[in-house]
């Protein structure tokens, strides 16, 4: 059983958990992170969706990551979410941007991790990514229009997303 910290609609730890699975009280959120990966060399890391996700499956998502777990940090909680899905140790993160939304119960915390490492050492996390790339910002770009990209990505990555529209145009 997976398990929670409990959060209001402002961001305030609540002191009750929550079951993965199990319906969410209304007005109570948990944390989603998010990690964005880029690589020294200026590309951009995607990861491919398992084919049996609930949720867009097959699809490619700028991001890796998941639900922050009862105890844990938002910071480590996405390290242990970038080194599960990539094999990524997290030499720093940066927080990008908070997202609260109500409507899926969570707060996305977007963070951003610059990667020195080799780029063909990515290890994928079995029943949640199958395949990987490395875009360019302009390919990313393009990329993100195209409807195998996960379209809630294009929300909770936009500020970023318009930053590399900006220095690319």
């Amino acid at each position: 059983m997976e398990l929670w910290d409990a959060y209001d609609a402002l961001g305030a730890k609540l002191n009750c958990s929550l079951v993965r699975e199990e319906p969410l009280p209304a007005n109570y959120l948990h944390v989603v992170a998010t990690i964005a990966v880029r690589h020294h060399d200026g590309t951009w890391l995607l990861t491919r969706r398992d084919l049996n996700k609930p949720s867009y499956p097959g699809c490619w998502e700028l991001s890796c990551g998941g639900s922050i777990l009862k105890g844990e940090t938002w910071y480590n909680g996405a390290c242990r979410e970038l080194l599960e899905e990539t094999g990524i140790h997290a030499k720093s993160l940066v927080l990008h941007h908070t997202l609260i939304s109500p409507e899926t119960h969570s707060i996305h915390a977007g963070y951003l991790c610059d990667y020195t490492g080799d780029k063909d050492a990515i290890q994928l996390q079995e029943n949640e990514t199958i395949d990987y790339c490395w875009l360019t910002a302009k390919e990313l770009l393009r990329f993100s229009q195209e409807p195998q990209f996960v379209d809630v990505q294009r929300v909770r990555w936009q500020r970023l997303l318009c930053r590399l529209k900006a220095e690319n145009s």
